[in-house]
């Protein structure tokens, strides 16, 4: 009888210290940065992080740096689309270009930010750049309905959304396709079916064709207003980002 006593209590034991390392799993596995995003889908800052890549905005860090990890866990899950520069792994790059401290935000030579400040270093890349943050977006701002953030994409890929009529010039406004690289792998043109000459919002639609894609490339459908003008301030363009296959 003593011996089975013994043998129920180490049974006993045995779960009772499963069910606690799973306790402690689960706790461990639910702690994470504040600012971070838990991956598997779309983060807030997708189109505002591949706007500031297509603005040519490019971070100057260091893995050991604790601001480079605050400014990485802002963006979190969407820093993948930041054009982002090692430091210690490209020493001569980063002396070129005179940076000093870490991070250090650029566009080409010119310095626009330097460290991070959780109140005011997104404000400052989203107005040296023109990108737009999650909820500053103007009530007549684009929206493009398809593709969606994260989407996998392949030809022909059907692009669609609304966009004030300010974007059109005689019905049509240019689409690209764009690498994470800068590439242009597709251009085309969109129309609306409606009425262009309104400042409301209005529905857009444009179909881009290209060459499959011999493995899945990061990159974003842009879309940009037709500016006759010429002049860069009148410039509005809006990043959709997605896997090309």
């Amino acid at each position: 009888m003593k011996n089975e006593m013994n043998q129920g209590n180490k049974i006993i034991m045995i779960v009772a210290g499963i069910v606690a390392v799973g306790i402690i799993a689960l706790a461990v596995a639910s702690i994470r940065p504040a600012g971070t995003e838990i991956s598997g889908g779309p983060s807030k800052y997708d189109a505002f992080a591949q706007c500031l890549a297509n603005a040519g905005a490019t971070m100057y860090g260091a893995a050991w740096c604790p601001h480079c990890q605050e400014q990485k866990a802002t963006f979190g899950s969407s820093f993948q689309y930041v054009k982002y520069v090692e430091c210690p792994d490209n020493t001569a790059l980063c002396i070129a270009k005179g940076v000093q401290g870490y991070p250090t935000w650029m566009i080409g030579s010119t310095t626009i930010e330097v460290g991070f400040d959780k109140n005011t270093t997104m404000a400052i890349l989203a107005s040296s750049t023109g990108c737009v943050l999650p909820g500053d977006e103007p009530a007549d701002a684009p929206t493009v309905s398809s593709p969606r953030p994260g989407a996998t994409v392949t030809s022909p890929l059907a692009v669609s959304g609304k966009v004030s009529g300010s974007w059109f010039f005689e019905g049509s406004f240019p689409v690209e396709l764009v690498a994470s690289d800068g590439t242009v792998i597709a251009q085309g043109v969109a129309h609306t079916p409606g009425d262009w000459a309104t400042t409301s919002l209005i529905d857009f639609s444009a179909t881009l064709t290209y060459p499959r894609q011999a493995h899945s490339v990061q990159g974003s459908v842009v879309i940009k207003n037709d500016n006759p003008s010429g002049d860069p301030a009148k410039d509005k363009q809006m990043s959709v980002p997605v896997t090309i296959r």
